[in-house]
């Protein structure tokens, strides 16, 4: 019996997935993703991450880097819900979407990876400067701990 590779995808482990997008190497150094290096893989764990987030949420807020802007807009296909992007402008944070972005939203904070916890501090930042809530944080492979007030799910913990 021959398994497809989208079969063979979905039955991988997380920690192979990571190395499939060039996050975790065999010598376990951790990189940033790299989406197009296999897009199948990178979409399989999108979708895990969106199933494991267990908060309601209205948008996803990633940070302007390609890794999470593929990752967000991957969530967005999966999920139907808006994306924005959190660029820091001379010291202020802004979000920028091609939706309307409302007062009182409950904001995802996505990432490809945790390296450091400054990231999702502004991306949470600017959440709250738009008016928003931050319903939590979403990250694919987390590296170091912080604690947030605010849920965290992960879908691989290096930290």
């Amino acid at each position: 019996m021959t398994i497809s590779r989208e079969e063979g995808i979905a039955a991988a482990g997380t920690p192979e997935l990571l190395e499939r997008v060039g996050m975790v190497t065999r010598g376990e150094e951790f990189h940033r993703s790299s989406p197009l290096s296999d897009p199948p893989a990178f979409r399989e764990l999108a979708s895990r991450l969106a199933g494991a987030v267990e908060e309601v949420y209205d948008l996803f807020v990633v940070r302007d880097l390609f890794g999470d802007r593929v990752l967000g807009y991957q969530l967005s296909l999966i999920t139907g819900k808006p994306l924005a992007i959190s660029y820091d402008r001379e010291g202020i944070i802004v979000l920028e979407s091609g939706e309307t972005l409302e007062r009182g939203s409950r904001a995802l904070v996505v990432a490809d990876v945790h390296f450091t916890v400054q990231s999702i501090w502004a991306a949470a930042s600017g959440v709250e400067q738009a008016g928003m809530q931050v319903a939590g944080a979403a990250i694919l492979l987390r590296v170091v701990r912080e604690e947030y007030p605010f849920p965290v799910w992960t879908l691989e913990d290096r930290s």
